[in-house]
């Protein structure tokens, strides 16, 4: 990886330069010691010189002792002014060097660390504009996959209504066709019916006429009469047949007149239609073959419909593997800029140890001032060392290490405090994104011992696991005794296990229940257990803390919840998870597991009209003892129907003794019909780690069967070993 390369690299470079700041300062060590020699052999021979002069008086011939004694004290100022300011001049160009040494130490780190945390806000920067782009993309993909839906969708409107219409016009010229052969039908009867009538009337006439040509043995009087009848006759019954003819041609006229004028509107019409859809004047055949070339065309349609489905599918399956990948690529970074932030912590701490190495260094050449100008040191402030103990809670899911030796502090004798238990200020740094952690440091004078205690109220919180530089401080005060680093990391119990095994409540297998991991909300894992309600989980997992979800598809049972964190590839080989069946409003189901020691543990409840379920007794009135496990680690099931005016006691008894109650990792997990709001459908309830070696009952709760309210009991133990009787349980009852 790059970012431990790189960090490689400058522990090296560090390392280097500490290498060459001991040389320096040895070579300093070295030049002044030879100075402090050049002093004395100077004073050796000064004091040679003095004999010599001393020697030589009796042959001065003049006054030696008047001339010291006037000038001796100006020579003496004279020459002590002239060391003072060699001495200030040498120790001003060694300050000098080491201070420009140092600077250009610092700035150069400093400067190497600011284009080292540019690069990668640059590449976050890049990362960001990238998922921007592709999101970009990804939308416009989205809009186009969407306006070509709705191109679809008014297509297969447009082709329907063009359906309808030609079905409609199909019927239309169909009926025109069916009514114009009715009215050829009905002329052709007409004309057949007029052709028949014209010739009966013309029978009719000539048997008339030749009945006139016959000899007729009447009266002039009479055949004049008759003469006139048979006329009057022929012409009613020519003025009849008239009249009826002009009657069917005058209705066959309106006909045809009617067919005219709706053949002319479908004219219309179909033109009409012509110029907005293309259709044309068209027969039947003309109709089915623009009707088969729609089909066609819709059929295409609905391939390329497919097509955009299929293609949709992919960008959609495309855009979660770009996020899921995007959700990696985050954590790849926020993994990165943490374990910068951690080298700047320890450059920082080796600036502030090179810091102090000036300090001494600069105490060192003060010292050595005092010694040249003939000025005794003070005496140092004593110390005692005093044992340092890193610790975490004993029921807590992490555990501290001291990563920085030795293990005592040093405090200063003047320093004077009063008590058995001295509370110390403490501060830290941590890692990014770290909350809800703290650091307790308690001075137990009697021992001279101090512990210092971590605390992490979220431990599902990953970003709180890693390396602090601790603090601690004089009561008080702001002196600082020391700093020390210490390495928080979760224990093996919250660890994502290699294997599942889920049970439900009562200890059966589940098998063919989905099991999700999440990551950022984003499903990263998914199988299904096997007859054996195993479920085997990936080794490849990032390290990070996932949410696990398990779906049962049984209406009987809750969706199971869960949350483990992947931590160098801690976790035990198999852990069994609890599916908890469904509870109405009335119904409370607890559920017991424990540890090793003692090897049994039981579930009591005890109900205040005198009713009591447990081992001996498993079946009571809406209260049963659903499972019970003898052989150590649980499960022990108890499940309750809630009844008005009536009050229930859980408890927990040790029934071995060979381990305490106390120190038996009990946990109690309640589940009921209510939303608990914590993500979990139970509500989980530990055994509190106190001093109780003799203690047989853990009372854990007390429920109110009308307003069915849970109250937890804190540290509630008693030492009466009595299974059988509620004696010591009933002050509980209106607790």
């Amino acid at each position: 990886m790059i970012g431990s390369d790189t960090h490689i690299h400058r522990i090296q470079k560090l390392s280097v330069e500490r290498n060459d700041e001991k040389n320096d300062l040895q070579q300093l060590n070295d030049s002044l010691g030879i100075y402090i020699q050049q002093v004395k052999e100077l004073e050796l021979r000064n004091n040679q010189l003095r004999s010599q002069i001393i020697a030589q008086k009796p042959k001065g011939g003049f006054d030696s002792d008047a001339l010291k004694k006037q000038y001796n004290k100006d020579l003496l100022l004279l020459r002590q002014q002239l060391d003072t300011t060699a001495i200030d001049l040498e120790l001003t160009q060694l300050q000098k060097a080491e201070f420009e040494r140092a600077t250009w130490s610092n700035q150069h780190r400093i400067s190497f660390l600011r284009k080292f945390f540019t690069t990668d806000k640059q590449r976050l920067l890049l990362c960001t504009q990238e998922i921007e782009r592709n999101k970009a993309e990804l939308d416009g993909v989205r809009i186009q996959i969407e306006n070509k839906k709705q191109e679809v969708e008014r297509t297969k409107s447009v082709m329907n209504e063009q359906s309808d219409y030609l079905e409609n016009l199909e019927k239309e010229y169909n009926e025109i066709i069916k009514a114009h052969v009715v009215i050829n039908i009905q002329l052709k009867t007409l004309q057949e019916e007029s052709f028949f009538l014209k010739a009966v009337f013309e029978e009719e006439c000539e048997e008339l006429l030749s009945r006139g040509t016959l000899h007729i043995d009447v009266s002039q009087f009479y055949r004049t009469e008759l003469s006139r009848a048979i006329a009057n006759i022929r012409k009613d019954y020519q003025t009849l047949s008239n009249k009826r003819h002009q009657e069917w041609e005058t209705y066959y006229q309106m006909k045809t007149e009617e067919i005219k004028t709706e053949i002319t509107e479908q004219a219309l019409k179909q033109k009409n239609a012509n110029k907005t859809n293309d259709v044309g004047s068209m027969d039947v055949k003309t109709l089915k073959a623009t009707l088969e070339e729609f089909q066609s065309s819709y059929t295409v349609l609905q391939s390329e419909n497919v097509i955009l489905i299929s293609r949709m599918q992919t960008l959609e399956e495309q855009y979660g593997s770009i996020q899921f990948e995007r959700h990696q690529s985050l954590f790849l970074l926020e993994q990165q800029i943490a374990a910068l932030l951690a080298d700047y912590n320890e450059s920082r701490s080796k600036i502030s140890s090179i810091h102090e190495s000036n300090v001494t260094l600069q105490f060192e050449i003060s010292t050595y001032r005092r010694l040249l100008e003939g000025v005794s040191t003070s005496t140092p402030t004593k110390t005692r060392e005093i044992a340092l103990q890193w610790a975490s809670t004993s029921t807590a899911n992490f555990s501290a290490m001291n990563l920085k030796a030795p293990f005592v502090l040093r405090w200063a004798e003047t320093v004077k405090v009063t008590g058995s238990m001295i509370l110390l200020p403490t501060t830290f740094i941590g890692p990014k994104g770290c909350s809800g952690v703290s650091f307790a440091a308690v001075y137990y004078t009697s021992n001279e011992r101090v512990i210092v205690e971590a605390t992490i109220t979220d431990q599902f919180n990953f970003n709180n696991y890693g390396q602090y530089q601790v603090t601690i401080y004089y009561v008080n005060s702001k002196v600082a005794i020391g700093s020390w680093t210490i390495q928080l990391e979760p224990k093996g119990g919250i660890c994502m296990p290699k294997q599942l095994l889920l049970r439900d409540s009562i200890n059966n297998s589940i098998v063919g229940a989905t099991v999700q991991l999440l990551l950022l909300g984003q499903v990263v894992f998914q199988s299904t257990s096997d007859k054996s309600g195993i479920v085997n989980l990936p080794k490849t997992l990032l390290e990070n803390c996932y949410d696990i979800q398990i779906d049962t598809h049984a209406d009987k049972y809750k969706i199971g919840k869960f949350k483990r964190i992947v931590f160098q590839n801690r976790g035990a080989e198999s852990e069994t998870f609890y599916i908890y069946r469904q509870m109405k409003s009335d119904e409370v189901e607890f559920l017991l597991t424990w540890g090793e020691k003692p090897s049994d543990l039981d579930s009591h409840v005890y109900v205040s009209d005198g009713r009591h379920v447990s081992f001996s007794n498993k079946q009571e009135t809406n209260v049963s003892l659903d499972y019970d496990c003898r052989e150590g680690g649980g499960p022990e099931t108890i499940k309750v129907k809630l009844e008005p005016n009536m009050k229930y006691i859980y408890a927990v008894h040790r029934y071995t003794k060979d381990g305490e109650l106390a120190k038996s990792k009990a946990t109690v997990n309640i589940s009921t019909n209510e939303d608990l709001g914590s993500g979990l459908p139970f509500h989980v309830v530990r055994v509190p780690n106190v001093n109780q070696p003799d203690a047989n009952f853990w009372v854990v709760c007390q429920i109110d069967g009308t307003t069915k309210k849970i109250k937890y009991f804190e540290n509630a133990f008693e030492n009466s070993d009595e299974c059988n009787t509620d004696q010591f349980i009933r002050k509980f009852y209106n607790a």
